[in-house]
């Protein structure tokens, strides 16, 4: 792993044998691949000839920090994209979220200075990643956006959107706070930069009314969102101050952690329902013992896989869909939760780490 500045920088995946790119290719689709020229189990000119095209491709992949854990599942399906189609890409993230925005516009500049074959990107903040993505495809380098972004992709250049619709999450976590009683939400946006995490807020908002319930929206400076202490003593005080609300929505993992404190130290357990959008092994033992209700998973493996597909099947054969992929959202609570647990177990972090 290699750092610059605040910038955490990191190459995965792993160049393919003569065998791994149509074999590759074919899990990807999920079909079996046969090619006439075998020689002891091996295509030998098409398969090498891709082989050597899969090798030499540059794709940089642009998303946010591992600290994270939604991120870290991301990476591990942009990693088993790699793996699949036998690749390498590398890996680029702000290090420090309290320059969150400085330090990744510097990345996008650099990635597209150094002109790959594809750039992979998370649009988290359009009005300042729009005009950069935009440079990008001016200058002839194909962008996949992955998470977030999908009102702009399309006017961007982008070749494609792998991601979710924020008003959707939105509005499944109002109907599983209703489901589950709540009629006074609090919903918790830890990153007012990003506009879609308002939209959420506004959609479980909508999701509520229209059942006779309410929401309200508790905004936490984003600089402030990776402390746990500050974060748990803002819940809690609204909490203690706003004695009608019955639940409460997280937008986050983490966040979802600190509300199940927060709720527990103003002496709430029992009264106040909690759910959250995204989820993490923590997330999921809770909604098991019961300690959250829900979590609608936007399933970041997905985008993390298909937005490295998409760009490494561009580069190769100029072939892309031509609509977004929406991952999202999933609810997960106790009907399904042990299952996801099992297969969290088998492949640890594919639904997020602690």
């Amino acid at each position: 792993m290699k750092k610059a500045g605040a910038v955490t920088l990191q190459t995965t995946g792993r160049a393919p044998s003569r065998c791994q790119s149509n074999a590759g290719l074919g899990a990807l689709l999920g079909i079996a691949v046969f090619s006439s020229g075998w020689s002891e189990g091996c295509p030998t000119r098409l398969a090498s000839a891709a082989a050597s095209e899969s090798a030499s491709q540059t794709i940089i992949m642009l998303n946010g920090p591992l600290a994270d854990p939604y991120f870290g599942a991301m990476k591990q399906g942009s990693d088993a994209a790699a793996e699949a189609l036998g690749i390498s890409y590398q890996y680029a993230a702000p290090s420090d979220i309290k320059n969150f925005v400085p330090d990744y516009t510097t990345l996008i500049n650099q990635a597209i200075g150094r002109k790959p074959d594809a750039i992979v990107i998370g649009n988290f903040v359009p009005s300042a990643f729009d005009p950069l993505i935009k440079k990008a495809s001016v200058a002839g380098i194909p962008v996949v956006v992955v998470n977030t972004g999908l009102n702009t992709w399309q006017e961007d250049g982008a070749i494609g959107f792998v991601g979710f619709v924020p008003e959707g999450l939105g509005a499944a976590a109002g109907g599983a706070s209703l489901q589950a009683g709540v009629r006074h939400l609090l919903c918790i946006n830890h990153a007012p930069v990003n506009p879609t995490l308002g939209v959420r807020c506004k959609a479980a908002r909508e999701r509520m009314a229209a059942a006779g319930g309410t929401v309200d929206e508790l905004n936490i400076p984003f600089a402030d969102s990776g402390n746990p202490a500050a974060v748990t003593q803002t819940i809690q005080g609204y909490l203690l101050s706003h004695s009608e609300i019955d639940g409460v929505l997280a937008l986050g993992s983490a966040i979802a952690n600190n509300a199940v404190v927060a709720v527990q130290k103003a002496g709430k357990t029992g009264k106040v329902t909690i759910g959250t959008v995204t989820l993490s092994s923590s997330v999921l033992d809770a909604i098991a013992n019961g300690e959250i209700t829900y979590a609608v998973d936007e399933q970041p493996f997905l985008q993390g896989f298909y937005g490295i597909a998409m760009a490494s099947q561009y580069a190769r054969y100029k072939v892309h869909p031509t609509a977004p992929i929406l991952t999202g959202g999933l609810v997960i609570d106790k009907t399904n939760v042990n299952d996801v647990i099992a297969i969290q177990k088998q492949f640890p972090g594919l639904r997020g780490a602690e």
